[in-house]
């Protein structure tokens, strides 16, 4: 495989959910990422993503939530947040679909 320099190649498993935050300049008590789930695949997946306040050791004392992203072709996109923390660090806003290198630029 060629890759230009300024390229770094990424290999996913197919049928994967990769969910990616945008870029923030600093990490405050309060950010919520934005993330876009890239599904690479056809068939059902999914994902789980560990969100706590990011400050503390309050997770050893069970308050964080478990955030399933779960994907079908039958349901779509579905987002099921469990846990003991009131915060609001994860804000999904979207979905790609990835087939070809292409949909990733």
């Amino acid at each position: 495989m060629e890759v230009e320099l300024e390229r770094i190649p990424v290999f996913v498993k197919e049928n994967s959910l990769l969910p990616i935050a945008e870029p923030v300049e600093s990490v405050e008590a309060n950010t919520c990422f934005s993330i876009t789930a890239y599904l690479f695949g056809n068939n059902s997946t999914e994902f789980t993503l560990f969100e706590d306040d990011g400050q503390t050791f309050d997770y050893e004392k069970g308050i964080y939530n478990k955030v399933r992203l779960l994907w079908s072709k039958k349901s779509g996109l579905e987002i099921i947040k469990t846990g003991g923390f009131n915060g609001n660090r994860y804000k999904v806003t979207g979905i790609k679909h990835v087939t070809t290198m292409e949909d990733l630029i």
